[in-house]
């Protein structure tokens, strides 16, 4: 099955999760939980602006189109089996 549509905190998310982790990591925390990131990136996002966050909806929108076409050539290849 092919991902649902990201939004665009999502996106923001998925590419700031590995920073977001290592920053806690470097700050003390022995071994951040999921909730931990989770709750740092919310933070993060929540200081963003609404143009930085607009942004982030046209990344969301890039990584669709992309998905969509990978759906295209996936369907073309099966059809052509």
């Amino acid at each position: 099955a092919f991902p649902k549509k990201l939004s665009a905190y999502m996106t923001f998310s998925n590419a700031n999760r590995e920073r977001v982790r290592d920053e806690l990591i470097a700050s003390g925390h022995d071994k951040p939980s999921i909730a931990d990131i989770a709750r740092a990136i919310s933070v993060e996002w929540n200081a963003k602006t609404d143009e930085e966050k607009a942004v982030r909806a046209i990344d969301a929108l890039v990584v669709e189109r992309a998905t969509r076409r990978e759906r295209s050539r996936v369907r073309s290849r099966v059809e052509t089996r």
